[in-house]
């Protein structure tokens, strides 16, 4: 193998190892952005069970309705 086929198969080594470590860090990014997105509706139930408002709730977390709804629909998944 001549050092030009030899630098192109370590370049594109590199690249690969880059985009799988960047593959990685999004799976991982989903799926603490869920878990936290799960733990806030279980957070808007138990709110909405001391009987607040989702209005009031996204006043008192500056969330706008429209994202307060959303996250309290998570919890109706099955």
């Amino acid at each position: 193998m001549n050092e030009a086929t030899a630098t192109r198969k370590r370049v594109w080594a590199e690249r690969e190892a880059r985009l799988v470590d960047a593959a990685v860090e999004i799976v991982a990014a989903i799926v603490a952005r869920d878990r936290a997105e799960l733990a806030a509706a279980q957070a808007i139930l138990a709110m909405a069970d001391e009987r607040v408002s989702l209005t009031e709730i996204g006043e008192r977390c500056a969330l706008p309705l429209k994202e307060v709804v959303r996250l309290k629909k998570l919890r109706a998944r099955p």
